[in-house]
């Protein structure tokens, strides 16, 4: 029979170690912004004011931080080629005023035709 001070003591505790990372973590300091499930390294950069991507720029993107050196970085550009500080975009389609010069839409007008009464 176990003595008194054998039953009233509890059983080491075992601590068990999972070595996989739960998604949207990482496994060293790389992630710049823990607070923020957007922000990791790898991220896709975003007109956002943050690092998404945790590369210590701000609104880049692959093809260069201001590519029309118009002071606007080509994450927010809505005209990333041509010289637009403003940002205008009067029509709203994401394109920027000088952008729309470049590249206009061709609306083309309605044809009516119209047919002679018998």
């Amino acid at each position: 029979m176990p003595t008194a001070t054998a039953m009233a003591t509890p059983p080491p505790a075992t601590t068990t170690y999972d070595d996989s990372v739960p998604a949207g973590c990482v496994t060293d300091s790389s992630d710049c912004n823990d607070a923020s499930a957007a922000v990791y390294p790898g991220a896709p950069e975003l007109c956002d004011q943050l690092d998404n991507n945790c590369n210590g720029t701000t609104d880049e993107d692959a093809l260069g931080v201001d590519t029309d050196r118009d002071g606007v970085r080509n994450a927010c550009d809505n005209c990333r080629f041509a010289f637009n500080p403003d940002q205008l975009d009067t029509d709203g389609d994401g394109l920027g005023n000088v952008c729309d010069r470049i590249h206009p839409v061709r609306v083309r007008a309605p044809t009516t035709r119209t047919r002679p009464y018998p």
